[in-house]
């Protein structure tokens, strides 16, 4: 398999969205690179914004809207050959390489100065410029962005899923047909052929259907690609399509991308597969949301795949929760404005509520003067009860329950 250089640093120079940047990517203990992190931090901090720079960068695509933009990037990355600084703007996805011993240069202290551009950088630096590494940092064919919308291979992807779905019943039907033609098959009833089918047939879509049931185990609906009522029935027997919502469409959809993206990166021999995910905790229940992350961490279970590298934005306690303190990555910004990352320690659900999150109210310990199994009961139930809330007023009046408990 070809393996990619790892990101270890990014620095972004005049975004317009958000100040100057320096956001670190390794490992404070060992120096290597994260494999994956999750951004969390408040609404309006840049976590969209830093993940669509990740994306852009590790697929060699321009960043998101860069039409015009003045900014640019400087990416410092590990490889067997040793480390070393990729610069390129933010609308063009080509640049130059620099050593690591820019680092030493009087220029570097100058790297803060927001009136600083990519021409200016190239040129005060340009007898550190390397000639491209013979190890190429990027692959065009290994990145999928799961956000507002799809994007897969800088092709952004329908959303519409009952014509996905359309599409995908109508090439199984022909395949099967096809399939029913084959000379082996002639002396076989339909059923026979029918269950031949499924057992051998790459076009079966067995993986999906796995998939699929997997995610929806917890509403009842069962998936059954062969059957004429479409592929989601109630225990009737009926169509579930109507009672699947709005956000179990995209879900289902985009676990349907994630899966033929990692079955050709497969067969390519690509490795790793990243893939980046924006707020997906959103209108859908947290055990589907955890769900859904568990597939996203092993699409298919082969011993020919590595897990995918996952970046994710949230505002998800859960996710952030799955992620180990190295990868959780709290965007926040000094004095001087610049957007800074800040490394959690806590592995405990209550102090990631309570320092990543900000959330002291919620989990603040009972009073002294009650009952403390009695207490601790209680606040158990609470945070049960809130994480597996469905319904904004329910919600809300949990919250207030919980605050109300911890100030007595």
């Amino acid at each position: 398999m070809t393996e990619l250089p790892a990101l270890k640093r990014l620095l972004i120079f005049r975004d317009p969205r958000l100040p100057f940047a320096d956001l670190d990517f390794s490992d404070a203990t060992t120096g290597s690179a994260l494999a994956g992190c999750c951004l969390i931090g408040p609404n309006g901090i840049g976590k969209t914004t830093i993940l669509g720079y990740l994306q852009a960068l590790l697929s060699g695509r321009p960043c998101p809207d860069s039409e015009d933009h003045p900014g640019f990037l400087l990416a410092k990355f590990g490889s067997s050959e040793g480390d070393f600084y990729y610069a390129r703007s933010a609308s063009v996805s080509d640049g130059n390489f620099f050593p690591v011993d820019i680092e030493k240069s009087d220029f570097w202290k100058m790297r803060t100065d927001t009136s600083l551009d990519l021409a200016a950088f190239n040129a005060a630096l340009s007898k550190y410029i390397l000639p491209n590494p013979s190890l190429s940092p990027f692959l065009r064919d290994h990145c999928l962005w799961l956000g507002e919308s799809c994007d897969l291979d800088g092709v952004r992807q329908t959303e519409d899923f009952p014509a996905f779905l359309q599409s995908l019943t109508r090439r199984r039907e022909e395949c099967f047909h096809q399939f029913l033609r084959d000379p082996q098959n002639r002396d076989k009833t339909v059923a026979e052929v029918e269950v031949a089918f499924e057992t051998e047939s790459p076009e079966a879509l067995l993986h999906l259907r796995s998939i699929w049931q997997r995610l929806l185990a917890s509403t009842g609906i069962q998936v059954d690609f062969s059957a004429p009522q479409g592929p989601f029935l109630v225990k009737s027997g009926e169509s579930a399509l109507p009672r699947l919502s709005g956000a179990i469409q995209r879900l289902l959809l985009r676990s349907a991308f994630v899966l033929a993206h990692v079955q050709r990166a497969v067969a390519a021999g690509t490795s790793p597969i990243r893939l980046f995910c924006d707020s997906p905790e959103l209108a859908l229940h947290p055990r589907l949301v955890m769900d859904y992350f568990a597939f996203l961490r092993t699409p298919i279970q082969s011993s020919e795949l590595h897990s995918p590298i996952l970046y994710l934005a949230t505002h998800s306690p859960e996710l952030a929760a799955s992620f180990s303190p190295e990868q959780r990555l709290r965007l926040d910004s000094d004095s001087a404005g610049t957007l800074i990352t800040i490394r959690s320690k806590d592995r405990d659900f209550d102090r990631i509520l309570q320092r990543d999150f900000g959330m002291e109210n919620i989990v603040a310990s009972p009073s002294p003067s009650r009952d403390s199994d009695t207490a601790h009961r209680h606040t158990q139930r609470l945070k049960r009860a809130i994480r597996e809330s469905e319904k904004e007023d329910e919600l809300a009046n949990l919250i207030d329950e919980m605050i109300s408990f911890g100030k007595r």
